[in-house]
C-alpha cells in the first residue's frame, strides 16, 4: 500500500451534472442545522455557516460523493482506493459578505472539492485556483450542479459570493490520507 500525500499532486477537475436529482439535494440541505465557524475549538475558520459533516446524516450520500470524486482520478477497477479521513459540508456562505483576502490553502488536506448548488449559474461565485503567488490561475464559475477538485494544498479562493440568491450554496469536500493497494 503506498500513501499518496506525499507523492501525487492532483489535477483540477470538473464534472457537470454531478447528482442526478441535485433539486432533492437543496431541499435536503434546508432541512439540516448549520453553524458558524469557531476558531477556538476548532482552529480554522470558514466564512458563513456549515453543517456537520454529511456522514453524520447520511452514509450513503456521503459515500456517493467520496466515490465520485475519487474516481475522477482513478481507476476503480485496477486500483483499490482507500482513504483514513473525510469531511463533507453543506456549506452557505451569505450573498452579501464582503469578499475579503481569503486565498489559502487547506493545511493537512490532500483532495478538496466544491459542488455549486445555486441555480443561478455566474463565473463570478465560482472558485479560483492560485499559483504559488497568489495569482489567478484557473476560475470556475458556480454553474448548478458542478463540482470541482483540485489539490488541496494549492492556493484557491472563492471567486466571489454576490449571488441572487440569499446565499452561495455549496457542498465543499476535502478526503485526507488516500492510498492505493499496488497490484
Amino acid at each position: 500500500m503506498r500513501n499518496l500525500n506525499k507523492d501525487k499532486m492532483y489535477n483540477t477537475v470538473i464534472i457537470d451534472n454531478f447528482f442526478d436529482n441535485p433539486d432533492y439535494i437543496v431541499d435536503y440541505s434546508k432541512s439540516l442545522d448549520y453553524k458558524k465557524s469557531d476558531m477556538k475549538t476548532e482552529g480554522n475558520f470558514w466564512p458563513g455557516e456549515r453543517s456537520e459533516s454529511i456522514e453524520k446524516y447520511d452514509k450513503d450520500l456521503f459515500n456517493f460523493i467520496v466515490e465520485k470524486i475519487l474516481s475522477s482520478y482513478y481507476n476503480f477497477n485496477f486500483e483499490k482506493v482507500l482513504f483514513e479521513g473525510a469531511n463533507i459540508y453543506f456549506h452557505r456562505i451569505p450573498s452579501d459578505m464582503a469578499l475579503l483576502n481569503s486565498t489559502h490553502n487547506d493545511t493537512g488536506k490532500v483532495l478538496a472539492a466544491v459542488i455549486y448548488l445555486n441555480k443561478d449559474n455566474s463565473i463570478k461565485t465560482g472558485t479560483t485556483i492560485c499559483d504559488k503567488n497568489g495569482k489567478s490561475k484557473v476560475i470556475v464559475g458556480n454553474y448548478f450542479n458542478t463540482m470541482v477538485s483540485y489539490d488541496a494544498t494549492k492556493l484557491h479562493t472563492p471567486t466571489g459570493y454576490d449571488v441572487s440568491s440569499d446565499f452561495r450554496l455549496t457542498i465543499s469536500a476535502f478526503i485526507e490520507n488516500i492510498k492505493i493497494l499496488e497490484a
